[in-house]
């Protein structure tokens, strides 16, 4: 009997052992993710807007009135440099007072010149005349003198009025007071132009001035000194430029409020009117935590990542910062280089294993 017990036994064991070779042994399963390591860079936040580009000085010029047009020397859009001649005016009539005027001035020069030359002579001949006065020689000098002071009062009255007929012929040569480009020329020669509004204009392009309009959402976050990348249609080189100023009111009619900037033109051929857009950097963070925005998932509206740790998922609560493109600020939560799950956080739950593919 304990022999046939004994027998069970081994038996028993044999066939346990071969159930346990046949059985495969259980494997664990890693769900293969991808991931990104935290980083830090720069971010920045920026608003885009729509707008024009102008001349940021627009200089009219008006000519003096009754003024007929002599010739005008300059077209519209024609680049002109600070003293360049724009129109010049008739100045028959005042050739003709200052060459009459000159003759007067010669006249009394001359005469001037042969009183003084006779004076002793004329002495001689009012002292024989008043010999019997005893104030002789003081009634000759009082009578020289008024002469004299005559013709000088007389000499210095052209001389004031050539002065200013000189200045009338100069401002005949109308000048352009800036460089720039002319615009909106309203004259032509032989005419007369009118003296209640300017007859041309030079647009200074030293210095571009940019408009761009702002939604009430966008204004708020735009202030001046913001650095700007500007883009105008047809060129294809960006310009940097900053806020001078926004506008505290909407333009009227709208609910847009005017954002401008200013930049030095190194392109002539830029003009006023033209479209452009602009990008109004509105935030800048150095040195911020980043992560992708593909890395992000939400539980009830708070942001969550799933870090890895030791080959597990561990999902994290993040704050989240500004977002620049494709990448999220992390202001809590995070450190970094850590490891954060990016391709594959939807099939993940915490705590699951994970294979970094």
């Amino acid at each position: 009997m304990r022999k046939l017990l004994a027998s069970l036994a081994i038996l028993s064991m044999l066939v346990s052992c071969s159930i346990q070779k046949e059985m495969p042994i259980a494997k664990i399963d890693y769900i293969p993710v991808k991931v990104d390591i935290v980083k830090v860079s720069s971010l920045k936040r920026f608003t885009d807007l729509n707008g024009y580009i102008q001349p940021s000085e627009i200089v009219p010029i008006v000519i003096p009135p009754n003024q007929n047009i002599k010739k005008v020397h300059v077209e519209e859009s024609s680049v002109v440099l600070k003293d360049d001649l724009l129109v010049s005016l008739d100045t028959n009539l005042l050739d003709k007072k200052i060459r009459s005027m000159l003759t007067q001035k010669n006249e009394i020069d001359k005469h001037l010149k042969n009183r003084k030359k006779d004076k002793s002579e004329t002495n001689k001949s009012f002292f024989s005349i008043f010999s019997n006065t005893s104030q002789t020689e003081d009634v000759v000098d009082e009578v020289s003198k008024m002469n004299s002071n005559l013709l000088k009062s007389k000499q210095f009255e052209i001389a004031s009025a050539l002065e200013e007929l000189k200045m009338l012929k100069e401002k005949s040569n109308i000048r352009t007071p800036i460089n720039g480009v002319v615009t909106n020329i309203e004259v032509k020669e032989n005419s007369i132009p009118n003296p209640t509004s300017p007859s041309l204009f030079v647009a200074n392009l030293d210095t571009i001035e940019g408009v761009f309009l702002a939604n009430q959402f966008q204004v708020q976050n735009i202030k001046s000194g913001q650095s700007v990348v500007i883009y105008i249609d047809g060129f294809k080189d960006e310009i940097l430029s900053e806020v001078i100023s926004v506008s505290s009111i909407p333009k009227a009619g709208t609910e847009m409020y005017e954002v401008k900037v200013r930049f030095n033109n190194n392109n002539i051929n830029l003009r006023g009117g033209m479209k452009a857009s602009a990008t109004v950097i509105t935030k800048l963070v150095d040195k911020a935590l980043t992560v992708p925005v593909t890395s992000i998932f939400y539980i009830k509206n708070q942001p969550y990542v799933y870090k890895v740790v030791e080959n597990r998922a561990i999902a994290q609560k993040v704050s989240l910062g500004i977002r620049q493109n494709e990448h999220y600020q992390i202001t809590s939560g995070l450190k970094r280089g850590e490891s954060i799950i990016n391709d594959g956080k939807e099939s993940v739950r915490d705590g699951d294993l994970v294979k970094i593919k």
